[in-house]
This record gives structure tokens, sequence and C-alpha cells, in this order.
């Protein structure tokens, strides 16, 4: 009896210390590895770790078993282990699987979130903007439809910066993307291109002059008070139009004219919008 005791007594001792083992090694694998490395090499990582630490159980409880018990309760010996070792580590396993795949799945959604949206203001970012405007051209080809490109510029925020700090600078373009926003149809696209400029991409326009009413309401939304804290700001934004396909047909022209409208919207004194020059965009496609 005394020796059976002295046995177990040696069994619990070897798992113990092949557990605290297992542990050393998993905690230096955690150390070494960087913030920055994706959470499915982590995962990766860790269930390795899980798999070889099962492995040496195994390893290990069949040596005592051959070495220090009789045959005729080698039997119950490994059932006993089992109940004792694999069934909480299968268990164990498998919560830390699922636990890692719900933090692998959180991670990659904020991933594929940051990639597609603008971290301030939560608009859709640059290539988001080219991704949606390239399918629209594609939709609008076949169905004869115009689409108008809008380039936004705000006017005096450099004077928020320079004076307020960028702190302020932020959460004014903030309330400036909800404002853009608000003053869109459903299914119009606001994007934040950088800086303090933003764009448009209207689609289904019937006429001139339903693009003239949105960049009016874009005008009149901006031109409002933003208070920030104990501050009040006025802003103007100056709007730079084109047409498809009166102006082009490849987002990148359209993006440019646009532009060089927004120029001339700024060279005539700032707070209004301007047509490409040489837009024709009167009707929907021949």
């Amino acid at each position: 009896m005394n020796g059976m005791i002295d046995l177990n007594i040696d069994v619990i001792l070897l798992h113990s210390l092949i557990l605290f083992i297992f542990h050393l090694l998993y905690l230096v694998t955690k150390r070494l590895m960087k913030e920055e490395q994706l959470l499915q090499d982590r995962v990766q990582i860790k269930n390795r770790s899980y798999i070889l630490y099962i492995l040496i159980i195994a390893w290990a409880a069949l040596l005592l078993d051959f070495v220090h018990f009789p045959a005729e309760s080698r039997l119950e010996t490994v059932i006993k282990l089992m109940e004792c070792t694999y069934i909480p580590i299968c268990i164990y396993l498998c919560r830390e699987v699922l636990k890692s795949h719900k933090q692998f799945t959180k991670k990659s959604k904020q991933y594929y979130e940051a990639s597609i949206t603008d971290s301030l203001t939560k608009l859709p970012n640059r290539n988001v903007f080219y991704d949606r405007l390239t399918q629209l051209l594609r939709q609008a080809r076949e169905q004869k439809t115009l689409i108008a490109v809008m380039y936004l510029d705000l006017d005096q925020f450099k004077t928020i910066n320079d004076e307020y700090g960028h702190q302020y600078g932020d959460r004014v373009l903030m309330i400036v993307a909800e404002r853009l926003q608000g003053s869109v149809r459903s299914f119009d696209t606001v994007s934040r291109f950088g800086g303090d400029e933003f764009t448009v991409i209207a689609p289904n326009i019937k006429h001139i002059e339903d693009a003239e009413l949105i960049a009016k309401r874009f005008m009149a939304s901006i031109s409002e008070p933003i208070e920030v804290e104990d501050y009040r700001f006025l802003l103007s934004v100056s709007i730079g139009i084109c047409f498809f396909p009166g102006d082009g047909d490849v987002p990148d022209i359209l993006v440019n004219k646009a532009d060089s409208a927004l120029y001339q919207a700024k060279k005539l004194g700032k707070n209004n919008y301007q047509f490409f020059k040489n837009a024709n965009a009167k009707g929907p496609l021949e």
C-alpha cells in the first residue's frame, strides 16, 4: 500500500512538473511574441503548445505505466490517467480554441473596418471611394445614367489647426463628416479623401440641377456654427463638380476634373461650387 501511495505521489509530482514546465514555455513564447503580430499566429502557437503538452503527458503516462505497474493493473491505470489528465485537458483545449476563435474574429473585423473606413470620421476611405466609383461607372454605362463626382475642401480650416490645435481640428472634422453624411441621399457616397478634403459620388443624377441641390445642402450645413467645448467655429466649403460621361469615364480622370473645378471655386473667392468647364452632362449617355 505504501508503495502504491509513493507511486501516486510520484505521478502527481511528475504531472505537476510537466504542467509547470509547459506553463513556463507558454509564458516565454507569449513574451517573445510582438503585440503587432496577427492574432492568428498567436492562436497557432498556443494550439501547437497544447498539442505538445498532451504528447508529453501521454509519453509520461505510458512510461510510468510500463515501468511501475504490473500488467494486470495497466488498463485501470491508463483509464485513471485519462480521467485525471486527458479529459480536463481536452475540455480546456476546446475552451481555449473557441475563445481564440472569438478573439480572432473580433480582431479580423477590426482590421477589416480599419481597411475600409477613415479612422477619425468613420467615413469610407479613399480606397473604398475608388472601388465604389468603379462599380457605379460600370452600372451607369449599362443603364445609361449620369453620375456626379464632387470634390470638397473646407475653407479656413487650417486656421483652426494652427490657432487651437489638432485636437479641436479633429473634433470639427468629425462634426463636418456627420453633416455631410446627413445632406446626401441614402445611396450617395461621402468619403474622406484626406486632411480637410472630402469626395462625394452621386449616382442616378437626372439633371445638373440635382447635383446643384446637393452642393447647396453641403454649403448650408457647413455654414452652421460648429461648437466644440467652449469654442464656436464658422466654416465654409468650396466644391468642384464634374459628371460622367461628359467629363470622363475613368475614376482618376473624374477626380482630377472635380479637383480642377474645386480650384476654380477657390480662385473665385471660396464658399461656392463650380462645374468643370468642359462639362457636357445635359442628358444621359447616348
